[in-house]
């Protein structure tokens, strides 16, 4: 199956950038995506979707999401975190692959400003709503993958290996992704990337593709890179 991900930094449906964003996303032949800051509306419609919500803490966005996963297939036993620095940003689901049910966890985990000097709340530490986010995502893990061959994938706001987060940020990531293989970590041919794809010890990934956030003649689509890649089922857990 071919999942995808990317962050179209909020490219609005019916522009001329938000079209070409969802022509790149209808082009990439993907059966999984995760869209961070962006609309249903970029997504295929014959596809079935799941988003996180429209409140991650900036005031209610009634068309905006942090978090959108989108799938051929239909979704079952779909969860969002509903409190927390995960609010609004974290959605999973089950979707059928041909190797059978497949749980995907999308996210938007926050930077490490939010809620530091911009928003209502102004009240959080630098990193400390990225931390609490990979806390609550282990334990999603826990309650939600049950043995099965798991996703994660969207936006992780680090690069892997780390460049400039301090350790103990990092470790909360890597404690988050226990026991996954991030097929996206790494240099590409343009740069590392903080829009991941990783998997559980049942899955592996091949043709891994990197698409960059600017046209050749230097129209900017997003402030992101995008990836895709190749998952197939190789093993039990």
């Amino acid at each position: 199956m071919r999942v995808a991900t990317w962050n179209v930094n909020w490219a609005l449906p019916g522009t001329d950038r938000g079209d070409t964003v969802a022509a790149k996303l209808r082009g990439l032949g993907a059966d999984i995506m995760i869209v961070t800051e962006g609309f249903a509306e970029l997504l295929p419609s014959e596809g079935h979707l799941i988003d996180a919500g429209d409140d991650w803490g900036y005031g209610l966005e009634p068309r905006r999401r942090k978090t959108l996963a989108w799938s051929r297939h239909p979704w079952s036993d779909a969860r969002r975190l509903d409190e927390g620095a995960g609010k609004g940003r974290v959605v999973a689901g089950i979707t059928d692959t041909e190797a059978g049910p497949l749980g995907v966890i999308a996210v938007c985990i926050p930077w490490r400003d939010a809620h530091v000097r911009t928003g209502p709340r102004r009240d959080a530490l630098q990193w400390q709503e990225h931390q609490e986010c990979c806390t609550q995502l282990l334990k999603l893990r826990q309650d939600f993958a049950h043995g099965r061959p798991t996703l994660i994938a969207g936006d992780f706001n680090q690069r892997i290996p780390r460049r400039r987060a301090p350790l103990r940020v990092e470790a909360s990531l890597s404690a988050a992704l226990t026991r996954m293989t991030t097929w996206t970590a790494g240099d590409s041919a343009f740069g590392q990337l903080i829009d991941h794809i990783a998997g559980s010890a049942q899955l592996a990934a091949k043709d891994v593709v990197v698409w960059p956030g600017k046209e050749e003649h230097g129209r900017r689509l997003s402030d992101h890179s995008g990836v895709a890649c190749t998952v197939s089922v190789v093993g039990a857990g």
